[in-house]
């Protein structure tokens, strides 16, 4: 079994998230961790002694590890503090798995990362390994793992050859939006045209979003996103930037997957899950928004 990748944490102001993802983080004992902190926000008397207390947690590593931490003194905001981290860690490492604050890893991410990350490590047709599904159980299917091209980031791992691709700016979308590029992925106008939106939202400079930016790079490059049959991830936090409340998949519970892992034969998106992901992607009319609506009363009852 291979070693713990190194496990980068990327956290700001909510220490009642954290402490759980830090937990999972210290059974797994990696050999390195980098630390990566955005500052308090201006204006907000509580932030400075939020950030403190995570400060604090983190600092609670007691195992024999090699700790680097980068940690902001003013508020860089989600897109500027997530790029520019993942960046600093890319620095140093040569891949490494990805842990946002609000993002509990099943223990058997670490593993699943870990041995993925081996084996595509020099297969530029991938791009990253996710530990999310957009799914409320898991798949059926007969590989443990599946390759699209949407890829999730609630806890993620990749390596430097791919993050060398990123765009934060969307430098190519201005060339690229006067193209068929979305159509390839969407069968029709309208679908490629909301999708349109969320590029070009960051790329004028009116949407905070790195996440936006990561796919549209993932896309203008054709990488592809590996993702496990079951759910290795509980997003617990998206209440945050932007977002006004849970999604749909807040809270969903991850689950175990088993080992040896069971390989595709091919390196080819899977034709179901992207079926699947187009739907969610899909622009939203009235039925959709109501189903949406019912999905999180279910999941968020008795909580």
């Amino acid at each position: 079994m291979p070693a713990v990748p190194p496990i980068a944490i990327f956290a700001f102001n909510r220490p009642e998230f954290v402490r759980d993802v830090f937990a999972r983080v210290r059974e797994a004992r990696p050999a390195q961790l980098f630390l990566c902190m955005d500052g308090p926000r201006p204006g907000r008397a509580d932030d400075s002694a939020r950030c403190a207390e995570v400060r604090q947690i983190l600092a609670g590593v007691d195992w024999p590890c090699e700790v680097r931490r980068n940690y902001a003194e003013v508020n860089l905001g989600c897109r500027r503090r997530m790029g520019s981290g993942i960046s600093w860690v890319f620095e140093q490492v040569e891949e490494a798995i990805l842990l946002e604050d609000d993002c509990v890893p099943h223990p058997d991410f670490f593993r699943f990362s870990a041995e993925l990350l081996e084996r595509y490590r020099h297969d530029t047709r991938i791009g990253m390994i996710a530990g999310h599904i957009e799914h409320f159980k898991p798949l059926d299917k007969a590989t443990s793992y599946y390759f699209d091209r949407f890829p999730t980031i609630i806890g993620w791992a990749t390596w430097r050859r791919a993050w060398q691709c990123f765009d934060a700016e969307l430098r190519e979308w201005p060339r690229l939006r006067e193209t068929s590029f979305l159509r390839a992925l969407f069968p029709t106008e309208r679908a490629a045209r909301h999708v349109a939106s969320f590029f070009e939202g960051v790329a004028a400079g009116r949407a905070n979003s790195w996440a936006t930016a990561w796919w549209f790079s993932m896309l203008r490059n054709n990488l592809l996103c590996v993702h496990p049959s079951v759910n290795l991830m509980t997003n617990v936090g998206v209440y945050g930037v932007h977002n006004r409340g849970p999604s749909e998949w807040h809270g969903v519970p991850s689950d175990g997957i088993a080992f040896p892992l069971c390989h595709p034969c091919d390196v080819v998106p899977d034709a179901t899950e992207e079926r699947r992901m187009r739907d969610v992607y899909a622009p939203p009319g009235r039925v959709r928004s109501a189903l949406s609506q019912v999905k999180r009363l279910l999941l968020n009852k008795g909580r």
